[in-house]
């Protein structure tokens, strides 16, 4: 009875086992597919979402390129119209062929009355009237300078749909003058948004904050010009300017994942969406196919319990229980291997005699292995060598010393490589107790082509950098040039025998001329410092002097107001410090230079003092080699400025008011670029000041320690006077070799130097410059950088490679091109002393004294202003006679007539080759403006500009055009000039 009770508890203790172990092996296997489908669909919307997430960056940064490069476009021609209104032409700015390539559909300027003046499209066959656009009357009605950014709209000019981009126009008092207006076509950013496949269902949205939208690409189902202000992306944007959302799309209900940005700095988003039904379809195909396994195994296990019922009721034994166990453990360890075959990630399991225990299928797809070497337990190295012989690790140094050490090497890490096939794996390993080891594989080529997409735009970034900087070299050397004449002439001009009135008037040309080129500085130097390209020279100089020297510039127009200036060195500051006096000299006289400005009656101060305040400052990069810390202010006792303007003033481009600007003028760059000057030389600037009380700006700066010398006898200063040549050097004459390649400026400068008292001697290139140091000895040597045949950059490594003394002659370059890359090239190539165009009196008469030993006060030259009118312009080439005496001026015009025809009859074989004939171009326009041959100067002037782009065809046409300007302007000129 006991052993049938014993029995019966048996059979029911292990029926009741096997049913519990059944259930608990049911809901495993539901809760691991649940938790598994639940993983794999949490890890495509992640993936979805950062994808998303990293186009609607790529497509916001295109976005702000793009209209970045047009707003930029239309401030460049805001600023030529309004500095010659009457001499603005919006068709030469716009012939260009890369003119905003691409980007828009017409550039057009707006009258004041709201009817079209000019459009780079032509001339249109009836009036255009604007006056009821948007993007007219929200300039018309106010007079903030901001981009303006439409809604798409219907040019009546182009005849197609655009959004315009627009700047407001400025009149010389400030009033309205019109808009500028660039027609963006929305079809840039939408074949730049069709290039990416999103799928059906998929796009991409350029919306602005009015809720209209502007561009789209992709199946996404909302018209350009339509409303979506009532739909989720504004909902969403309400609550934050960058993120993502899940929706319906209004069109077709679809389901959608979108991730959304504010386009930075202007009233603009964009939205890139995915089918949620695309995002998903993976994880859903995989449902059913696990679903499917789950039940199947689920099958399995209740088949198996009732299997086990019926063997224990009918052996009621413990061996048919064994049995069933292990059946049980088989069919687990099979549904094992099917849970693994069909994940997503690669697995490898290697055991402690480097056996491969485990190897799944993506893992065997994913490391292209051959079905043979992936059947039953290979050995690892064997794989090795596999991969090895197929030249797996031949494109990755650092795996091939990996794989040589053994290819497993430090557990825990994890590595990337890429695959003969391009397919990019990252790799993990993971420590087995036993001493094995468990190796995923994962496909990471979709993340890696992200960060080479991400890399390249970076490239593309840096790229634009340096066209900018190509830019401003050739803005420089272009801009310069003719300001380099104006004031050369104005200086000769102001040295002849002139009345007062004479005299007033080439004073007022002059500093109108110095006036713009200061412009063109402050914007120069403004993109240095903002391209971080600005470097300050360590050299020790006397701080009194420097303050005194500066009031001295300003004395004149002080004087004119019964100003008192002052500078105030206090006792505990040193007089002597090292670090770039140039760069202090540019603060204080700007500074010192406002306050002459502004202030009618008083004084203006310099005070310079030890700055106690700075002894608290947390310490910061180069305090080492800069120990001292001083103290800069300026103050006047002029109009003073009211306390809610004084955050505008060191705002670039910025000024207090309207007033001032039209009373003092200024482009509101000089306050900005001092601030920037001031933060590179360790220090900061602020203000205090109150209307009718005066100002007081100050600054702090960091030094470096010098020997004080306080009994130094102090340098000669030029005394400055305008238009003022010596008659006789201070030393003895020197002799001097002038390397230019234009003729006519060789005789300008010639005379300039003789005048003088100095010894000339020119040559027309760098390699005739080379010959003359052997032939003869010279002081000095003028070398124009920009030369045909042998530049002077080269010309000078030749001089240097020379035998003593040829080589040791000072060299002294000459160039328009204002960049500092410029002035480190002469220098490399190994000249003495750099100066950029236009060059002062004063300034080339300090470089012959620093490296030619000579007191005097050379003249300037330059390649005269392009001026359009008549064949002649007898005015300038009565100025230019009287300038330079009448048997000059006929040796010179002999000399031009000469040259001209020989470059002009060399023109026709240049074709092939258009660097000479662009050169000879600007030669013969540099030298007949001289002469006032305006119409020859601007039929030059076009050559040059054009010749590189222009066909063969119209290249001759050109230059037959240059050969008529060229007879007409021989029959102009008087007949005295021409007679050899």
């Amino acid at each position: 009875m006991k052993k049938r009770a014993k029995q019966f508890f048996d059979i029911r203790f292990a029926l009741s086992s096997g049913f519990v172990l059944g259930l608990v092996m049911i809901g495993l296997i539901w809760a691991g597919l649940s938790f598994h489908l639940s993983e794999a669909r949490d890890h495509a919307l992640k993936g979805a979402e950062q994808n998303l997430s990293n186009l609607a960056r790529t497509f916001e940064e295109h976005t702000v390129r793009s209209i970045q490069e047009v707003d930029k476009t239309l401030l460049l021609l805001r600023t030529a119209y309004e500095l010659d209104p009457d001499g603005f032409d919006l068709g030469s700015f716009t012939s260009n062929p890369y003119f905003l390539d691409n980007l828009t559909l017409q550039v057009a300027m707006i009258g004041p009355d709201g009817m079209m003046l000019a459009t780079n499209l032509g001339k249109t066959a009836t009036p255009v009237d604007l006056r009821d656009r948007e993007h007219f009357r929200v300039h018309q009605q106010r007079i903030e300078d901001e981009l303006f950014i439409s809604k798409p709209v219907l040019g009546r000019a182009s005849g197609k749909w655009s959004v315009q981009l627009t700047r407001r126009l400025s009149g010389p008092g400030g009033e309205f003058a019109g808009v500028l207006v660039a027609s963006l076509d929305p079809r840039h950013f939408s074949r730049f948004y069709e290039a990416i496949d999103l799928g059906p269902g998929g796009g991409i949205t350029l919306v602005g904050t009015d809720g209209v939208v502007r561009a789209l690409g992709g199946d996404i189902g909302e018209p350009v010009g339509r409303s979506v202000l009532a739909g989720p992306l504004f909902a969403a944007l309400a609550k934050a300017g960058n993120g993502g959302y899940q929706a319906e799309g209004p069109a077709d209900g679809a389901a959608r994942l979108t991730a959304y940005r504010t386009v930075r700095g202007y009233p603009l988003a964009v939205a890139v969406s995915m089918a949620a039904r695309r995002v998903f379809a993976q994880p859903d195909h995989d449902r059913a196919r696990y679903t499917a396994i789950a039940a199947l195994m689920t099958m399995f296990v209740l088949a198996g319990m009732l299997l086990g019922v019926r063997h224990h009721r009918r052996l009621a034994g413990s061996q048919a229980a064994r049995q069933e166990s292990e059946a049980l453990a088989i069919r687990k360890s099979r549904e094992l291997e099917a849970t693994l075959e069909h994940m997503s990630q690669g697995i490898m399991m290697i055991d402690a005699g480097r056996e491969v225990a485990v190897l799944n299928r993506k893992a065997v797809d994913l490391l292209g292995l051959p079905e043979d070497l992936a059947l039953g337990r290979p050995r690892f190295d064997d794989i090795l060598r596999w991969q090895e012989a197929a030249g797996e690790f031949n494109s990755d140094p650092e795996v091939r010393d990996f794989v040589a050490n053994g290819g497993i090497g430090e557990v825990g890490r994890f590595y990337q490589r890429t695959r003969p096939n391009g397919t990019v794996l990252e790799v993990r390993s993971v420590a087995l107790a036993d001493g094995g080891v468990v190796r995923t594989y994962t496909d990471v080529s979709a993340r890696a082509r992200a960060e080479a997409e991400l890399a390249a735009a970076l490239d593309r970034a840096e790229a634009a950098s340096r066209a900018r900087g190509m830019f401003l070299a050739m803005m420089s050397h272009e801009m310069r040039t003719p300001l380099n004449g104006v004031i050369g002439m104005a200086s000769l001009l102001g040295g002849t025998r002139l009345d007062a009135e004479q005299r007033r008037y080439a004073a007022t040309l002059r500093e109108s001329a110095e006036h713009l080129l200061q412009i063109i500085n402050d914007v120069l130097d403004l993109s240095k410092l903002e391209a971080d390209r600005l470097e300050l020279r360590n050299e020790r100089f006397d701080l009194r002097k420097l303050a005194d020297g500066v009031l001295e510039i300003l004395a004149p127009a002080a004087n004119e107001k019964g100003l008192r200036l002052e500078t105030d060195l206090d006792a505990a500051a040193p007089r002597w410090v090292e670090g770039d006096p140039s760069v202090l000299r540019q603060i204080l006289l700007n500074l010192a230079g406002n306050a002459v400005k502004f202030t009618d009656k008083g004084s203006v101060t310099i005070r310079i003092a030890p700055d106690s305040a700075m002894d608290d400052d947390a310490p910061v990069e180069g305090d080492a080699e800069r120990p001292v810390r001083l103290s800069f202010a300026v103050e006047d006792t002029g109009i003073g400025i009211a306390e809610e303007n004084l955050p505008l003033l060191f705002r670039e481009f910025s000024q207090v008011d309207e007033g001032t600007s039209r009373r003092f003028g200024g482009t509101g760059l000089g306050l900005a670029i001092c601030r920037k000057l001031v933060a590179r030389m360790g220090g900061w600037i602020d203000v205090q000041s109150r209307p009718g009380a005066g100002s007081r700006f100050h600054f702090t700066a960091r030094f470096g320690a010098a020997e004080q010398n306080m009994g130094a006898p102090d340098a000669p200063e030029d005394d400055g006077r305008f238009g003022e040549l010596e008659a006789e050097p201070a030393g003895p004459p020197l002799r001097i070799l002038l390397a230019e390649d234009n003729r006519t400026n060789r005789l300008v400068i010639g005379t300039l130097l003789e005048k003088l008292g100095h010894h000339v001697h020119a040559v027309e290139d760098g390699a005739l410059a080379v010959e003359a140091v052997q032939t003869a000895p010279y002081d000095l040597v003028l070398m124009d950088v920009m030369m045909p045949e042998m530049d002077g950059l080269e010309a000078t490594r030749a001089i240097r490679a020379l035998s003593s003394p040829c080589a040791t002659v000072p060299i002294v370059g000459l160039t328009a091109n204002a960049l500092p890359e410029n002035a480190a090239a002469g220098r490399a190539a190994g000249m003495n002393a750099f100066a950029t165009k236009p060059i002062t009196g004063r300034r080339l008469g300090e470089l012959i004294r620093e490296v030619g030993g000579a007191h005097g006060k050379p003249a300037v030259s330059a390649a005269p202003a392009v001026h359009k009118g008549a064949i002649l312009d007898r005015g300038t080439l009565d100025r230019f006679i009287a300038d330079i005496g009448a048997a000059t001026a006929d040796d010179i015009v002999r000399v031009f007539l000469r040259d001209t025809q020989e470059r002009i009859a060399a023109m026709p074989a240049q074709v092939a080759d258009r660097g000479p004939l662009v050169r000879d171009a600007h030669s013969i326009k540099s030298a007949a403006a001289t002469l006032g041959l305006t119409a020859m100067c601007d039929v030059a002037a076009r050559l040059e500009a054009q010749a590189s782009s222009m066909s063969p065809d119209a290249l001759a046409c050109s230059i037959d055009d240059l050969g008529r300007a060229f007879v007409d302007a021989r029959r102009a000129l008087p007949e005295t000039l021409k007679a050899d």
